[in-house]
């Protein structure tokens, strides 16, 4: 099985940070790009929910990080994020305090850790 992930993806042993382009968070145009994204994003007011509820809309998957927040309490930003989700029949799982992923119905988190 090690000769494979070697041929595929090229010797484990070397992997260094060298391997790996740094995450750009600047804008990007992607209307030409794959149908579904994975985006990171941080929900810190209203205007952070509604860009939030039109990527989850898309059918984007979101790794979401939420707070602190200002103007807004974390149950409405949490009943809000829900209504998106079940209205794409997506998934939302809560990794930690902070943090959700969110997918769309093509895609269901497992709610056991490997």
């Amino acid at each position: 099985m090690g000769k494979i992930l070697d041929t595929l993806i090229g010797d484990t042993d070397t992997l260094d940070d060298r391997n790996f382009k740094d995450f750009d968070h600047s804008s990007e145009d992607i209307s030409s790009g794959p149908n579904t994204l994975l985006q990171t994003a941080t929900v810190n007011n209203k205007s952070d929910m509604l860009q939030v509820e039109q990527a989850i809309l898309s059918g984007d998957i979101i790794l979401l990080t939420v707070g602190p927040l200002t103007g807004v309490k974390e149950n409405k930003v949490l009943k809000f994020l829900n209504e998106a989700v079940q209205k794409v029949n997506g998934d939302i799982v809560r990794k930690n305090q902070s943090e959700f992923i969110i997918t769309p119905s093509s895609i269901e988190i497992s709610r056991k850790e490997l």
